[in-house]
């Protein structure tokens, strides 16, 4: 995935359906492809800031908080931290580097939270 254009996907709610098909067209031939990424049922992004320790002083940074809606039950026997981890590579390039990306995963079934990311520093150069 790091080989894609940056923002391939927009981040709302029809970003989800082109982010499986990128996903499934990337990964490893199997038959349950389809079904592993077929659990991704909704994606949301919202502007936040946060507190940032730094140096050389602390400051609120602006940064992008993207929720991505999992079927957990439908991901059974795979690892949800394995697909928070490339995620987070591939939202990466949303935030410019002097701002953040934070992922959060939640259930589709509960809403509850099942993973929340530290804010990952943007990589887009600022113009």
């Amino acid at each position: 995935m790091s080989l894609l254009v940056p923002q391939p996907v927009r981040l709302n709610t029809g970003g989800v359906e082109t982010l499986r098909r990128l996903c499934v067209r990337l990964a490893a031939p199997s038959l349950d492809a389809g079904r592993r990424f077929d659990a991704m049922v909704s994606l949301s992004t919202t502007r936040v800031r946060r507190w940032m320790p730094g140096k050389p002083a602390s400051a609120f940074v602006s940064g992008l908080n993207i929720t991505l809606v999992v079927d957990e039950q439908r991901f059974a026997g795979f690892n949800l931290e394995t697909l928070a981890r490339v995620m987070e590579r591939l939202f990466a390039p949303y935030a410019p580097v002097n701002s953040f990306v934070s992922l959060v995963l939640a259930s589709a079934h509960t809403g509850a939270t099942l993973r929340r990311g530290q804010p990952l520093p943007g990589v887009t150069p600022v113009v």
